[in-house]
């Protein structure tokens, strides 16, 4: 069981439409339940949801790798095509790679 994750902060706050960026999420203590499997987790999935034109909620998806200390996961921005411009970003995690979790970030746009 993994608890709530407590975000530090999260790069690029604006997140590109295409291309991708490197993502960096940092968290302000290891998650609980990372090392409970008998090790660590060497990758999650990082989900960013936005509206696009006509009001719909667009999902796009990514896998991210643990740094060492896990107190951080890097990786690659999903492409974000379906966005409105400048819209805002919900960011969600799933450190099991099922269950996703809102990370509580309110600034990331596009």
């Amino acid at each position: 069981v993994y608890s709530e994750v407590q975000v530090a902060a999260i790069t690029p706050a604006v997140l590109p439409m295409v291309g991708g960026a490197t993502l960096r999420i940092s968290f302000q203590r290891v998650p609980d339940g990372l090392g409970a499997a008998g090790g660590f987790l060497h990758e999650a999935l990082v989900q960013f949801r936005c509206s696009d034109a006509d009001g719909q909620v667009q999902a796009s998806t990514a896998a991210v790798a643990f740094e060492i200390d896990a107190l951080a996961v890097v990786g690659r921005t999903p492409e974000l095509r379906a966005c409105v411009d400048r819209s805002r970003v919900e960011a969600l995690l799933a450190l099991d790679g099922q269950t996703f979790a809102p990370l509580q970030i309110e600034t990331l746009t596009v």
